[in-house]
């Protein structure tokens, strides 16, 4: 009986030792992540708004941020299609021109605050954290 309860109660530990492992979530490394501020010198040198970038958004905003990070990472453009792609707008837009919108961010998505009328590019995701890029 004594080596029986000494084998469950090694099963017991080496299960709990096992579960705290792997419930232990990897620090993002945002060296490796982080690609910094990549906004075109020709926008980020002017006050901001004061023209349009090649998405028609007004320059310097987080959607132009977004849209210009979209177009050379991603390597797509986005579409106006007559859309308004204002920040509260970008869940909405997206679903519109059929890409996928859900709770799950990955390194290339975009997150979207509707209320807080503000977009940001995902760098990195690591468990439930997530390392985001934004402007302005």
């Amino acid at each position: 009986m004594k080596k029986k309860k000494k084998i469950l109660l090694g099963i017991l530990v080496m299960m709990l030792l096992c579960i705290g492992s792997v419930g232990q979530p990897k620090a993002v490394n945002a060296a490796d992540t982080i690609i910094g501020d990549d906004y075109p010198a020709k926008w980020k040198n002017i006050p901001l708004g004061a023209t349009n970038d090649n998405w028609k958004m007004a320059t310097r905003y987080c959607t132009s941020f977004v849209a210009n990070r979209l177009s050379v990472v991603n390597k797509f453009d986005i579409r106006r299609d007559g859309l308004d792609w204002n920040a509260n707008q970008w869940g909405n837009n997206a679903k519109i021109q059929g890409y996928k919108v859900d709770m799950n961010p990955k390194r290339g998505s975009v997150a979207y605050w509707s209320a807080k009328y503000h977009v940001a590019w995902v760098a990195a995701v690591d468990g439930n954290r997530v390392l985001i890029e934004e402007y302005n």
